[in-house]
């Protein structure tokens, strides 16, 4: 991965924040609060307990300069490195998705046609991917205040401050009303992601200082949580409303309740409202492309992608493919995240405790973790037969652990024949 080392606390922290709270959070945990109440607000709090975790991570990430196919590469062999590498793609493809999915939607408020919307958005995102990590960190950053500093508005003004200081019993309230799979696969899938995902890696990669990518990762946390019940609060302030207005979009709720916040102030503070979140929404496309580009480059074994536009290009028409099809941000996200959890989990652990595990035995638990939480899943798409949606996470967990015990016991212990 190419970086420079630049990035203090300050400009760590609004990266990831922006890598956070561009769609997924905002959007995405707005769109689910329309549905589940405060419990919208579970994909929100567990990108900020992973934050936690990645702060504790900081340190030896930085040290090795990587991000984790690199890591693994270098710690199991190429094939596994490129392996984790193409996993990584599949999943931050579905991320990269809902963030074009929310764009599109704030500029079809804005007046443009869904398809001429999703040209634009691509267009920019193409552009944001140029943009220096320095540079891009204080452009997002008075965005993403902006935006976070118009949503407490919206909630005061609705009279929801009471709703947003009680979100917590609130949230466990609503929480309890869902299935405990459900809740048990989000909150892990997210968490997950957030620890291992390339995206947020790289800003604790380009950190001046081990000290600083720490700082940075703590305070995104802290940022994460005290915004994480915003969306979710403005949506239950505002349910009449929304449903007045009969916003047919999901995924346009929260930018719809900004912009309306600013109507007041005609029709230009509106745009100007829908613009700067528009420019929260970019950095966080931005930092998915950048590093699916890095990794592309890794299969591909072609390091000047990440010098040319070509690499962006590809990537963004496959995200664009996806964001068409017409599904939840946060569904799209999670589902995306459970093959590589499965695949990536246990492998990730005993690499984090240096546990010696030699480059086939890995490889095998890839393998065992994908095609089992892969052919679960499809079992469960196409209604096959009904099982709980944490199924497919945990037996490809268990797939991956069991194949890699065998496989060690078998070199260990080879068998004699006679």
């Amino acid at each position: 991965m190419i970086v420079q080392q630049e990035l203090g606390p300050l400009g760590v922290a609004t990266l990831l924040v922006s890598a956070s709270c561009g769609i997924g959070f905002l959007f995405g945990s707005g769109e689910m609060a329309l549905r589940e109440g405060m419990a919208g607000s579970l994909y929100p709090l567990a990108t900020a307990g992973g934050m936690v975790v990645l702060a504790f991570l900081a340190r030896p990430l930085w040290l090795r300069g990587q991000p984790i196919w690199g890591t693994f590469g270098r710690a199991y062999g190429a094939k596994v490195g490129n392996g984790i590498a193409v996993l990584s793609l599949i999943w931050m493809t579905g991320v990269l998705a809902a963030q074009i999915k929310g764009g599109v939607a704030i500029a079809t408020l804005c007046g443009l046609p869904h398809g001429v919307a999703l040209a634009v958005i691509l267009a920019l995102v193409l552009t944001a991917t140029s943009l220096r990590l320095g540079v891009a960190a204080t452009i997002f950053a008075g965005c993403l205040l902006a935006s976070n500093l118009v949503l407490l508005y919206v909630v005061i003004h609705s009279n929801g401050l009471g709703i947003y200081t009680n979100a917590i019993p609130k949230l466990a309230q609503d929480t309890r009303k869902l299935q405990p799979f459900d809740v048990v696969t989000t909150v892990v899938a997210v968490t997950f992601l957030v620890v291992t995902g390339a995206d947020y890696q790289q800003f604790i990669i380009a950190a001046r200082r081990p000290r600083d990518a720490y700082l940075g990762t703590i305070l995104a946390a802290v940022i994460l949580f005290a915004t994480g019940f915003l969306p979710a609060s403005a949506v239950l302030a505002n349910q009449a409303s929304l449903r007045g207005a009969g916003t047919t979009d999901t995924a346009q709720v929260i930018p719809f309740l900004l912009s309306q916040s600013a109507a007041p102030g005609g029709h230009n503070a509106e745009f100007a409202m829908l613009a700067i979140l528009l420019a929260a929404a970019l950095g966080s496309a931005a930092a998915v492309t950048r590093a699916m580009v890095d990794a592309l480059s890794a299969v591909a074994g072609s390091p000047s992608l990440l010098r040319r536009p070509i690499g962006s290009i590809v990537i963004l028409g496959t995200g664009g493919t996806v964001a068409a099809a017409n599904h939840p941000m946060v569904e799209t996200i999670v589902s995306m995240n459970i093959a590589y959890v499965a695949s990536v989990g246990a492998l990730f652990i005993l690499h984090e405790v240096e546990a010696p595990i030699s480059p086939r035995s890995a490889w095998s638990m890839g393998i065992a973790g994908l095609s089992t939480s892969m052919g679960l899943q499809m079992v469960r798409w196409f209604d096959l037969v009904t099982l709980p949606s944490v199924t497919p996470l945990v037996a490809g967990l268990s797939a991956s652990v069991v194949t890699g015990v065998v496989s060690e016991l078998i070199r260990l212990r080879p068998i004699q024949l006679k």
